[in-house]
């Protein structure tokens, strides 16, 4: 009564029943990751800003790889493993995740791989193109590259979802996504990790054979802008305190000549280079924001709200030492200020959502 169902949106896992620290470590991965030997580039990233390509690995499997931006090396691929790690504990459907080592030498170009110009021309892509890409990546001292290696989603591809309505090619989706639970719990899940683009561009749905007939699997295909860093570089200062755009505050600021204030302007950020800027001193979740206002988001109510920080809460200080971890950050200090920070965001939402309906739970 009052709970999310195992489904193609949500599957129970944390809070429902244990948890061990080799599922949290893994993850969704139900592979070791991109088979040794020679790579073949299939064609450029399809999607995002951070450097990366499509490629087979020896064994034929499909792989998106992508690295970290020059200047901020560890910080884009360790987020995104983390957050990766987070979001299936939570329920969530993800693609699989690994952290690897590319030398370049083991990659060459297939026949047909393609890149697309800035005009939109699809063209064939060459050596030089993949030599630009390398070279906005961060390189580790001894020549190799870090990468974030996403395996291919089961499924035929049918595009992202909307955080609003339903889809009207699919039968079973009949709950508006803005009613759903488990969408406007994203909300707390969000604030706790700081994952400001939440947009339909950054989920998946596929068609996939269950059970002997067709389900639509709705997965959140990219939550690696979270925590203080995005994919090129640190956090703005204001995102996870105001939208985009707020229209009220752009006003103030002008009639004022930018002497009016708001408090996202004085928060001590300790930053890290891999971490970037992210805080739990000054974080308040029921304030907290995504870059543009989510419709779930708008529906939430305090049951809902509750809901989730249960799951929150449900984190152990070994649990999130665990996940943040598996992001194999070189900086100890820098793993350890994540964690801490995870840890003091995960009370605050306790103190802020779990009074308001009822502290007293099983």
């Amino acid at each position: 009564i009052d709970e999310v169902p195992d489904s193609s949106w949500f599957t129970n896992r944390i809070l429902a029943r244990e948890v061990s620290i080799q599922e949290a470590t893994r993850g969704p991965a139900t592979s070791p990751g991109p088979a040794a030997g020679p790579m073949t580039v299939t064609r450029a990233k399809p999607a995002g800003i951070s450097p990366g390509f499509v490629v087979q690995d020896s064994a034929g499997v499909t792989w998106v790889v992508q690295f970290d931006a020059g200047r901020y090396p560890g910080a884009g691929t360790g987020a995104a493993i983390v957050a990766n790690r987070i979001f299936h504990l939570l329920g969530y459907w993800l693609p699989e995740y690994h952290l690897a080592e590319l030398q370049p030498e083991m990659l060459t170009i297939g026949p047909n791989a393609t890149t697309e110009t800035p005009s939109g021309k699809i063209r064939r892509l060459d050596r030089a193109d993949l030599e630009k890409l390398l070279g906005r990546a961060a390189r580790q001292p001894d020549g190799t590259y870090r990468m974030l290696a996403s395996r291919a989603i089961p499924g035929r591809v049918i595009g992202g979802f909307r955080y609003y309505g339903t889809r009207p090619d699919d039968p079973n989706d009949v709950v508006p996504h803005e009613h759903r639970r488990e969408l406007r719990a994203l909300k707390v899940f969000g604030a706790w990790t700081n994952l400001v683009d939440m947009k339909a561009g950054n989920t998946l749905d596929t068609l996939i054979q269950e059970g002997g007939r067709s389900v639509v699997r709705h997965y959140l295909q990219d939550v690696g802008s979270t925590f203080g860093t995005g994919a090129l570089a640190p956090r703005e200062w204001d995102e996870g305190y105001e939208y985009l755009y707020e229209g009220d505050a752009v006003w103030k600021r002008l009639v004022t000549l930018g002497f009016y204030r708001r408090p996202w302007q004085s928060v001590p950020y300790t930053e890290y280079r891999s971490v970037g800027r992210f805080e739990g001193d000054e974080f308040d979740p029921t304030t907290w924001k995504p870059r543009v206002p989510t419709a779930a988001f708008l529906h939430a109510r305090l049951d809902d709200n509750f809901w989730a920080a249960r799951r929150v809460m449900a984190f152990s200080d070994e649990l999130i030492r665990t996940v943040v971890a598996a992001g194999r950050f070189s900086d100890a200090a820098a793993e350890r200020y994540l964690a801490d920070v995870l840890i003091k965001r995960r009370d605050r939402i306790g103190r802020g959502y779990l009074a308001a309906i009822n502290p007293l739970v099983l």
